[in-house]
């Protein structure tokens, strides 16, 4: 059931012109960091090390930003147009429910880090960090989403309301984001 609830999900979440545009936003806003940190005289000067940590820094601030949209709407979306009852009375446990609804999500996070992987192999070019790096940001970025993620759900059960879910996890976004620099 956890699959067919995730498959349901990412067909209306990846094929949309919702997701193609985050997407797009994020690639040309690591595209414009990756330009500035490489090209700036002043930021080309940080060490490579320092340089790949602020990358990473903003390719998981961005994929916060993204994943909590998304987050905030994909729950609350079942009790707006009024059909979480019927999720519920059939066969799915809840567990089943928040399992599938969690993979969709982190499959937009494994897609943006996908986007991402480019721009950290060219940040880490004529060094040998970039598996390294590659492997610290997926790990890295995985736990703090998936902990965001849950925290978004527990939101949206609690409030079952789009806007307010939304509105309170762009504030947790902008809390954790401002605490990482």
């Amino acid at each position: 059931m956890i699959r067919e609830i995730w498959r349901k999900e990412i067909r209306a979440e990846l094929y949309t012109w919702k997701s193609t545009a985050w997407i797009l936003i994020a690639s040309l806003l690591f595209s414009f960091t990756s330009y500035l940190l490489l090209s700036n005289k002043e930021l080309s000067l940080l060490d490579q090390t320092e340089l790949l940590l602020l990358l990473g820094k903003i390719i998981i601030g961005v994929s916060l930003l993204v994943v909590a949209v998304d987050a905030s709407t994909i729950i609350t979306a079942e009790f707006e147009k009024e059909t979480a009852e019927s999720i519920f009375l059939s066969p799915v446990t809840v567990m089943q429910f928040i399992l599938g609804k969690l993979c969709a999500s982190l499959t937009l996070w494994g897609v943006i880090y996908l986007v991402a992987v480019p721009y950290i192999l060219v940040a880490s070019s004529g060094t040998n960090l970039a598996m390294s790096f590659l492997i610290y940001t997926a790990l890295l970025g995985s736990i703090i989403i998936t902990g965001f993620i849950l925290i978004i759900f527990s939101i949206s059960l609690l409030f079952r309301s789009g806007k307010s879910t939304l509105s309170t996890s762009l504030i947790l976004v902008l809390i954790f984001t401002l605490a990482a620099m």
